[in-house]
């Protein structure tokens, strides 16, 4: 299985051969650039999602805070109106 296995480029061959002088050193920037561009995309998604979670969390505890407040006013008015008589 070994034999029959043929390398693409000659072992001779080295990095000047096979980007700049078979012309594929433009193809390579593309793809060097595309994955910098790639990487740099997930990166912003990633912060920007942190951050959108992290608001969203903060905006959760103050509408429960809120809701606490509330509650505690209900249970204000209810014992008032209890020891009132009315």
């Amino acid at each position: 299985m070994l034999g029959t296995f043929k390398m693409i480029y000659k072992e001779e061959d080295g990095l000047k051969m096979i980007l700049i002088e078979q012309g594929r050193l433009a193809v390579f920037i593309c793809y060097l650039s595309l994955s910098l561009l790639g990487l740099w995309f997930l990166h912003y998604m990633m912060s920007l999602g942190q951050t959108e979670v992290i608001k969203i969390w903060r905006e959760r505890n103050n509408i429960m805070k809120e809701m606490e407040n509330i509650f505690h006013s209900l249970q204000e008015s209810i014992i008032t109106i209890d020891s009132d008589g009315v």
